[in-house]
């Protein structure tokens, strides 16, 4: 079966490659933030991401989260999708 975006000849399968680099490395780089912070996995701090729709457009969200202590608003990291 052919997939999605071969059937409509759009750019599907590449634009979904690069919005998942572009998490990749936005996690990535919150991660070491959070190590710098001591804010580690080990203490039970996790990534929390979400997707936010707004009327300006959409925005993935990555930030720190731990059951008990709250994280720094300073460690949010955002990617528009436009």
């Amino acid at each position: 079966m052919p997939r999605v975006n071969d059937q409509q000849g759009g750019n599907t399968g590449r634009i979904a490659g690069v919005f998942a680099a572009k998490i990749a490395a936005a996690r990535a780089r919150l991660l070491a933030r959070m190590a710098a912070e001591g804010l580690t996995a080990e203490a039970g701090w996790r990534v929390h991401e979400e997707l936010i729709n707004s009327p300006e457009g959409m925005t993935y969200l990555l930030r720190p989260i731990h059951r008990i202590e709250t994280a720094p608003a300073s460690l949010e990291v955002t990617i528009p999708l436009h």
